[in-house]
Formats: C-alpha cells, structure tokens, sequence
C-alpha cells in the first residue's frame, strides 16, 4: 500500500468520540487521504461512560464548549464535521459545523429527530395524512 502524504490529506472532526470511532476511524486514516482530529481531545483508556460523562460535565456551559470545538476544528483545518454519538455528539456537532459554516443539519432538526416526541409533532404538522393518530 502506498503511504499518502499529510500535504494530501483532507481532515475531518469527530465530536464526542467513542472506542469504537477510535479503532475503526485509525484504520481508516491508514487507507485514505482523511486524516481525523477529535473534540474533546481523548483521554485514552477510560472508556464511553466515563468519556460521555466527562462531556456532560464540559456542556454546563454549551456555548463555551462549542466555541472551544469550532476553534479546535479551525485550528487542525477540519473540512466537515460528524459524531456518532447520537446523546449529545450529533447537536454539538451541527453547532461547530454552523458554526464554522460547513454544511450541516441544523441543530434544530438534530434535537427534532432525537427527541421521538418532537419528531412525531412536527411530522405530523408537515405530513398529518401520513403521521399515525398516536403522533398528533
């Protein structure tokens, strides 16, 4: 396999990694010209629970924590946005990426689509021939 020079490489940020982006995501880099920066940074051995609590604790203050990600994501030139941690990865990541005016959903529909309630409402305001009574 042929190496490929960083010069090449485009870089895209993980919000709020878990183990698995970790082990696959470092597979991937090896294969591809992307490169992946995470926010936060790892704290490498702790695991998701702990890494999802350390998170929580860090969004008591969002704006901060999501000026802090679009800085860092600036900084290591991050080129699109992504989290596959649908608690709170997936909103913080919509906000760095508007943010940071890379495309994105908005963080309105993310929080819509999280929340079974909300997404039910608003399906049912846009489509109610096709939402089910039990939505209304």
């Amino acid at each position: 396999m042929r190496a490929i020079s960083n010069a090449v490489r485009s870089c895209i940020a993980v919000i709020c990694p878990t183990v698995w982006d970790r082990d696959e995501l470092t597979r991937l880099e090896r294969r591809t010209a992307v490169t992946f920066t995470t926010f936060p940074p790892e704290v490498r051995g702790l695991g998701d629970t702990f890494a999802t609590l350390v998170t929580r604790f860090r969004l008591r203050n969002a704006t901060r924590f999501v000026d802090r990600a679009a800085t860092a994501c600036r900084t290591a030139g991050a080129r699109g946005i992504f989290s596959t941690d649908d608690d709170i990865g997936a909103a913080v990541a919509a906000a760095v990426a508007e943010r940071m005016s890379l495309p994105s959903a908005s963080v309105a529909a993310v929080l819509h689509a999280q929340n079974k309630l909300l997404c039910r409402r608003l399906v049912s305001q846009l489509h109610p021939d096709a939402t089910p009574h039990f939505a209304a």
